[in-house]
């Protein structure tokens, strides 16, 4: 019997050995990939298999985003119809060709930052950035951590970490998803603004938040250090109608376009946790919050032009260092792509080692949809941009996806599970992905992942990504994170940057006429004065 069994061991490990023996020759890697981009065994299984599963066909150029004739839901327009038809006149763009090969790299829309002759250049507005902590608040001790938090894989020194993390497999779905005309969906209507000044600029980008029930630290951090990277664009804000006297001074001061939201949720939840929330008077079916949003996003999309550019972002746990524009080619550069998406942590978190992402897709299609992408990374549904025309492709895309299989009705109310699915599965054919530090969002949350048994430790300490004078940089220790998000996880390390460093003290001059209306922060309180137009 032990013959038997040893006998039987070995031929597995020899089928083992063949495999991946089969998949290096048979699988051509790119010679212009990084020295790093080499994978472990299982992720990079995990996404041969897939890009086995979905068959790769010739690709064409996309069709013209056309006017939506017959919408899946009747629907209220958000403009008038003489307005909507003008506005519709100009959605028919050159379309963009697909490029005889991909870019190699996993972030292939940023803005290269390198000069040919004098090395690494700062982008615009880090350069030009204001002095940061002008009250000069001291800057708090670090947090001392128990022993058994710290920890690190075997191959990594505790308090040396790399810098930099694999790339992902070189797999795209733009490659080979199924070819399809940019999606297009009627919005609902929208509110009336709570303020007539500023309207939407239709030739602007434009940065979208759902921001309900915050307090007013949480709009300074946000508005504040936006407006202080010399970022002009709009910036439209989803809040309360009961919204308190200084954080309503405050928007006004900075241009927020505001539109007053409410919800009616189900009874003993939260919104934020409720599966299904009343939120429009002529709405097909009640939302959880999390999928509300995106009709919000897909309204808002509509009142720019085909040359604008969108950026989506969750609105408490984010902040900016730099203009999160000046580096992106999306729609301009690289014209094909209309999309980009943003990876969480890679290797350290994917689909199959995250207890909450793996449970949104299985739950809600299952485990043989979930398996092909269940070493696959993870995108963030809290910050992704777009072309107009691309955003609401994706926004109806999600919507079409939400009606169909309603996860919320299976116990799963998160959007995030929905663009995981539809980007992975390849219905996403215009976009593109970024990784964590190699682009313009820096999504940190996952360093301080407890549930994917990666790295964790302190950014300044261990991972090394925040400079003495508070900025946190990109992998390449040099440029400023355009974006840092989920950085709530490292609150006492990062405060003083956010509230400190990045305090926006007489940065921004409103073109409404709007008084200014300073506010200064600190942890957990602001006090706030108003002073005439400079």
């Amino acid at each position: 019997g032990c013959i038997s069994f040893l006998v039987l061991l070995g031929a597995i490990v020899v089928l083992f050995i063949a495999r991946h023996v089969l998949i290096a020759v048979l699988v051509p890697r790119k010679t212009s990939a990084p020295p790093h981009a080499a994978l472990a065994g299982e992720a990079l299984t995990g996404l041969l298999t897939a890009t086995t599963v979905l068959a790769a066909e010739p690709r064409s150029s996309p069709a013209p985003l056309a006017v939506p004739s017959t919408p899946a839901v009747v629907l209220q327009p958000i403009l008038p119809e003489p307005a909507l038809a003008v506005q519709a006149a100009s959605v028919a763009p050159a379309q963009p060709a697909l490029p005889a090969e991909l870019p190699a790299l996993s972030s292939p829309l940023r803005v290269a930052e390198d000069s040919s002759e004098g090395g690494w250049m700062p982008p615009p507005s880090q350069a030009r950035a204001p002095p940061g902590n002008a009250r000069n608040v001291p800057r708090p001790p670090p947090k001392k951590y128990p022993e058994n938090f710290l920890r690190a894989r075997p191959h990594w020194e505790k308090g040396q970490p790399k810098l930099s993390a694999p790339y992902p497999d070189e797999y795209v779905p733009a490659l080979t998803a199924k070819k399809r005309p940019l999606r297009s969906r009627e919005p609902f209507s929208l509110p009336p603004r709570l303020w007539s000044a500023p309207d939407h600029q239709p030739d602007n980008d434009a940065i979208l938040a759902l921001a309900v029930n915050y307090r007013i630290v949480d709009y300074v951090r946000f508005v504040g250090t936006l407006r202080r990277t010399g970022y002009s664009g709009d910036v439209v804000l989803a809040v309360s109608s009961k919204m308190d006297l200084r954080t309503r001074k405050f928007l006004q001061s900075m241009d927020v376009i505001a539109y007053p939201v409410q919800f009616n949720c189900s009874s003993g939840t939260t919104a934020k946790h409720a599966n299904e929330c009343d939120w429009h008077a002529k709405q097909d079916m009640p939302l959880p919050l999390a999928v509300i949003r995106h009709e919000l996003y897909l309204a808002w999309a509509w009142k720019y032009n085909e040359r604008s550019r969108l950026l989506i972002l969750d609105f408490r746990d984010t902040f900016f260092q730099r203009d999160p524009f000046e580096s992106l080619s999306l729609g301009r550069q690289e014209p094909y792509f209309q999309q980009l998406v943003v990876l969480e942590h890679w290797p350290y978190k994917r689909m199959s080692n995250c207890p909450f992402n793996k449970g949104w897709v299985q739950g809600c299609w299952g485990r043989d949809k979930f398996s092909p992408m269940s070493n696959h990374p993870i995108l963030c549904s809290g910050s992704y941009f777009a072309t107009r025309n691309g955003m609401i492709d994706l926004e109806a895309e999600l919507l079409s996806e939400v009606r169909k299989v309603k996860c919320h009705k299976k116990g799963v109310p998160s959007d995030q599970g929905y663009v995981n699915y539809l980007y992975w599965a390849g219905r996403l054919p215009y976009a593109t992905h970024e990784i964590r530090g190699e682009g313009i969002v820096n999504t940190v949350g996952a360093l301080m992942g407890k549930n994917h048994r990666g790295s964790v430790g302190p950014l300044s300490t261990h991972w090394r990504i925040v400079c003495a004078d508070g900025h946190v940089v990109d992998n390449d220790n040099k440029t400023w994170s355009a974006v840092v998000h989920q950085w709530d996880r490292f609150f006492d390390e990062l405060y003083w940057t956010v509230d400190a460093v990045l305090e926006c003290r007489n940065c921004y001059t409103s073109k409404s006429g709007h008084p200014r209306y300073d506010c200064q922060c600190l942890k957990f309180g602001c006090s706030c004065s108003e002073s005439p137009q400079a």
